[in-house]
C-alpha cells in the first residue's frame, strides 16, 4: 500500500490541480454536475492517496507494538509454567 501510494500521489495531485485551477472551475461550470462530481472524488481520493504512507506507517508502530506485547506475554506464561 505504502508503494503504490507513493507511486499514485504525483499523478493525484496533477488531477486534482487541473479540477481546482481557474480554467478547470470553468469547465465544471459549462459541462455541468458531471463534472464537478468528479472533481469532487478527485479531490477526495487525492487526500486519501496522499496521506496513505503515513497512515502505513501509523498501523505498522502500532502491529509491531502489539506483537512485542503479545510475545511478552507469551513469555511471561512460559516461564510460570
Amino acid at each position: 500500500m505504502y508503494v503504490w501510494a507513493q507511486n499514485a500521489a504525483p499523478l493525484a495531485n496533477i488531477a486534482q490541480g487541473v479540477c481546482n485551477n481557474p480554467l478547470g472551475q470553468i469547465a465544471q461550470s459549462v459541462l455541468g454536475q458531471n463534472a464537478t462530481d468528479t472533481c469532487n472524488k478527485v479531490n477526495l481520493n487525492a487526500n486519501i492517496v496522499n496521506n496513505a504512507p503515513l497512515y502505513g506507517i501509523t498501523i505498522v508502530i502500532f502491529g509491531f507494538i502489539l506483537i512485542i506485547i503479545g510475545a511478552i506475554q507469551r513469555w511471561k506464561e512460559n516461564d510460570h509454567s
